[in-house]
């Protein structure tokens, strides 16, 4: 009897020992596992992400005739200074490939414009613009559509068609030019 109660005695000694090995030792070597796979293959993808970077300077640094090109586009479609007349000058060049006369054009004073987000650190500095045409509607059309491939960076805030007389339509545009650092 006494036999027995010893190897019942050592039975649940050990398995209290496993319960107590899996549970502070299995178990958290488990979890630590499978959080580091987690962190390695996010790792992996961050790595992989400044691969490509790296990959992209390099071809930049090949070809700097290029990457001057590059910067020079981005300096023209967002310049440092205020400076509208090239803006001006290539939206009349626009209007006169269309056939269309620029009317009231005007520019208001430089301001800065805040992101919408409560607390965004981004904002920008914009030059508001407005002019009217008055012309066909597909001529109206194409000038909006020109307006995308000025050399400088603009947006379209409002856009207000009247009708006119013989079929013409007094068209009314207003939107921002950026410039800034």
């Amino acid at each position: 009897m006494n036999s027995i109660k010893t190897t019942l005695l050592y039975m649940l000694l050990i398995c209290s020992l496993i319960i107590i090995l899996i549970s502070f030792v299995i178990l958290p070597t488990v979890t630590n596992i499978k959080e580091n796979k987690k962190s390695l293959s996010g790792k992996q993808a961050e790595f992989l992400t400044n691969e490509e970077k790296i990959y992209a300077l390099k071809t930049l640094q090949k070809n700097p005739e290029d990457l001057q090109k590059r910067i020079n586009k981005i300096n023209n479609l967002w310049p440092a200074n205020s400076e509208v007349s090239n803006f001006i000058v290539n939206l009349e060049n626009t209007a006169k490939l269309q056939n269309i006369t620029l009317k009231n054009i005007t520019m208001s004073e430089p301001k800065t414009i805040s992101d919408a987000k409560k607390g965004s650190k981004n904002s920008k500095k914009a030059i508001q613009f407005s002019f009217d045409t008055q012309a066909t509607f597909a001529q109206n059309l194409a000038i909006v559509r020109s307006m995308e491939g000025l050399s400088r960076l603009n947006s379209i805030k409002q856009i207000n068609f009247t009708r006119g007389d013989e079929g013409s339509i007094f068209m009314k545009i207003t939107g921002n030019i950026y410039y800034g650092e």
